[in-house]
């Protein structure tokens, strides 16, 4: 099932964040932490001369999820893009797995770079049917990403879009201007 999101910097500090979220009626529903390491075939002077698209298109994520359901997975995620190069949607295929270690042993031996790897620490706040995740990022910054929900099913991805970017615009937060951040294309350009 494919699902649009948006993703976006937050400039406010995390106290006054979570100060104006508690402001907007929101509740901690819970806290976790997601260590996301993602491969390619390509190793990493290739992958500093792609575009995202082409970066995320020949990627996949091993997922360690640290919280009140620790689990571990292997993804792919097909995205679709803009001419822009931002996700317009995305469709998730997992599995689960055992050890993520061992995993990333497989992977490494089979050729695959490991090209970056993310550490967030997430706060998920509600407000009636609005659940935004809030992320700390080790050497990024601080995040918002909101995925789409129930109220929004009617809506084409492009509308869907403009009211989940409307909607964050009500919170009274500091917000970047990039609605799609790219988290790991940031860290791996940082860095690289």
């Amino acid at each position: 099932m494919q699902k649009t999101e948006v993703t976006v910097q937050v400039l406010n500090s995390l106290e006054e964040t979570v100060s104006i979220l508690s402001k907007n009626g929101f509740e901690l529903i819970e806290k976790w932490t997601l260590n996301d390491y993602y491969f390619s075939k390509f190793n990493k002077k290739q992958l500093k001369n792609m575009n995202f698209s082409e970066i995320m298109s020949n990627s996949l994520l091993l997922r360690q999820c640290i919280g009140n359901q620790n689990q571990q997975q292997f993804i792919y995620k097909k995205k679709e893009f803009d001419t822009d190069e931002n996700v317009v949607s995305e469709e998730k295929f997992s599995v689960e797995i055992d050890d993520i270690e061992k995993a990333r042993k497989i992977l490494s031996r089979a050729g695959l770079t490991e090209w970056c790897k993310i550490t967030d620490k997430n706060r998920l706040y509600k407000k009636e049917d609005f659940e935004i995740d809030l992320q700390v990022v080790d050497n990024l910054g601080i995040f918002i990403e909101f995925e789409e929900n129930e109220s929004m099913k009617d809506l084409n991805s492009l509308e869907k879009r403009e009211k989940m970017i409307s909607m964050l615009k009500t919170l009274e937060l500091n917000l970047g201007d990039d609605f799609s951040c790219k988290k790991a294309y940031l860290k791996f350009k940082s860095e690289n």
